[in-house]
């Protein structure tokens, strides 16, 4: 056998052992057809035949995004599509969120847990922080670190349709803080994250919050 042929046949190996080794989720997408992809010798061309090997369940995709939940609370009106939870991730969150014009996405807020960034797949949305607001173009990244200096609020102020893909860490306990409302979020598992029996979660103003440690304890 010629070097090339050797290390065609010993590539399309690789990939097909890759391939049934692999222990692919529910959403996975992976088609591999070796005899389009290198081009050994003729007289070994029959060693090829039936090693085309295709999984046709659907991958999660930003681009074709299926959509799992809404909300409709003018202006907090999106539908998402949590990309993180498809893909089968378990520490990592991944939301695509589509905005129509004149929506918003949540109140402003911030993670003190969780660090997140936002990437703008398509439309201008506006960005609004402690430290004012700004239009964001398609394809810009924005970090969020956790803490009150992380506070963010996503707008749509144009005519199109904005969609703009959220990723977090997904650690708990998480505690958010609303600036303009004074309301804070405590809870004991992840944002995002189904909520378990028996957990706690708390939402409350703070000014509600002000008691001795010891009140009503016996």
């Amino acid at each position: 056998m010629c070097r090339t042929c050797t290390g065609a046949v010993f590539a399309a190996f690789i990939r097909t052992h890759l391939l049934l080794c692999r222990s692919p989720g529910p959403q996975a997408f992976l088609t591999i057809d070796s005899a389009r992809r290198s081009k050994p010798c003729a007289r070994y061309a029959k060693a090829w035949r039936g090693t085309h090997l295709t999984h046709t369940a659907r991958m999660a995709n930003v681009f074709e995004p299926r959509w799992d939940e809404e909300q409709d609370r003018p202006p907090f009106s999106w539908r998402r599509a949590r990309l993180g939870r498809q893909a089968g991730a378990d520490q990592l969150g991944a939301s695509l969120y589509e905005l129509a014009p004149g929506c918003s996405s949540f109140p402003l807020h911030a993670h003190h847990a969780n660090e997140e960034m936002l990437v703008v797949i398509s439309g201008q949305p506006t960005l609004r922080t402690l430290d004012g607001e700004r239009q964001l173009d398609e394809g810009e990244l924005v970090a969020f670190p956790a803490g009150s200096g992380g506070a963010h609020r996503i707008d749509n102020r144009s005519r199109q349709p904005a969609r703009v893909l959220l990723l977090s860490a997904m650690l708990a306990p998480e505690i958010n803080e609303y600036p303009d409302s004074g309301k804070i979020w405590a809870r004991s598992f992840p944002p995002g994250a189904a909520r378990p029996d028996h957990a706690v979660d708390v939402l409350m103003r703070s000014e509600d919050g002000n008691v001795d440690y010891l009140e009503g304890e016996t």
